[in-house]
């Protein structure tokens, strides 16, 4: 299942996009105690007044040609709405951003877990100030990421790399059988990745001593901490790159890490994760493939 949900309250951010006319784009983190929202702007030389004015009056954080606005539940209840949404076993955060005033947020989830969404949204947890535009089946994602990527120019960044001595020795990878697919479901501040896993539904993927939740024949939820990925995910501490997508799958004992990155900040993705795997050599990481993100019509 798919579902649009916007949020349109009295968020400075929202203002600024609505004034300006312009697309920002988000990431939800989910912390201990907190759930905040990173808000991206290019660090151009050309920046507008206004923009270059509201980013210093917020405290914007600077890393590379990325600027950062930041902003948490603490100040703002509503987004304590997302902990609720991310505890339906399944449910992946897709496109994040600000348009038109609004918060915009894309999820997916399995079918299964429907009544657990509806009952969320029918809850007190759901503020007023948001509303679902879409649920429907995943019949509509493409046609939603084409729409999308008119919005933003979008690359697709692929990197390869081994379990340091091979399958098992890595305690902080999951051991698991066979060739798998999965994606990140959300980016968690306390480095603990949350990861969907998809195979066929006669495969036993996780074995005995391997904790996971499993969700459904062919979905299997699993949680797990690695340096090394978690340094690729953020760009400094707290603060993770502008994503729309990461996914990871094993295919004859390789792993690819791929993710959608805006255009405009590809080059310093890049160049972080060649930092971060400079100093880890025995990965083994190696750049696979980098492309635009298109669907075809």
């Amino acid at each position: 299942m798919e579902a649009i949900i916007t949020a349109t309250g009295d968020f400075p951010i929202e203002r600024f996009a609505r004034e300006k006319g312009i697309i920002i784009p988000a990431v939800l983190t989910i912390g201990e105690n907190r759930e905040s929202f990173l808000y991206y702007f290019e660090d151009i030389e050309e920046q507008d007044r206004d923009t270059a004015m509201f980013l210093k009056v917020n405290n914007a954080r600077k890393n590379g040609n990325v600027l950062t606005l930041y902003s948490n539940s603490t100040h703002h209840m509503e987004y304590s709405l997302f902990r609720n949404l991310i505890a339906i076993p399944t449910l992946v955060v897709d496109f994040q951003y600000v348009k038109e005033g609004s918060h915009y947020f894309h999820v997916r989830f399995h079918r299964k877990y429907l009544k657990e969404f509806s009952d969320l949204i029918s809850s007190d947890a759901f503020p007023a100030i948001n509303s679902v535009r879409y649920l429907g089946e995943n019949r509509k994602s493409v046609e939603n990421a084409k729409l999308f990527f008119r919005f933003f120019k979008v690359m697709r960044v692929s990197f390869r790399f081994e379990l340091p001595g091979g399958r098992g020795t890595d305690r902080t990878f999951p051991d698991i059988s066979g060739d798998y697919a999965g994606e990140v479901r959300y980016i968690s501040e306390n480095k603990k990745i949350p990861f969907n896993i998809y195979t066929k539904p006669t495969a036993k993927v996780i074995p005995p001593n391997e904790t996971g939740q499993k969700t459904q024949d062919e979905i299997t939820e699993v949680s797990f901490q690695n340096d090394l990925l978690n340094q690729i995910i953020f760009l400094s501490e707290h603060v993770a790159f502008p994503n729309f997508g990461v996914y990871f799958t094993r295919r004859d004992g390789i792993y690819r890490f791929e993710a959608l990155i805006p255009a405009i900040y590809s080059k310093e993705y890049m160049k972080k994760v060649f930092n971060v795997s400079g100093k880890s050599p025995q990965w083994g990481m190696t750049l696979d493939s980098i492309g635009e993100a298109a669907f075809e019509s």
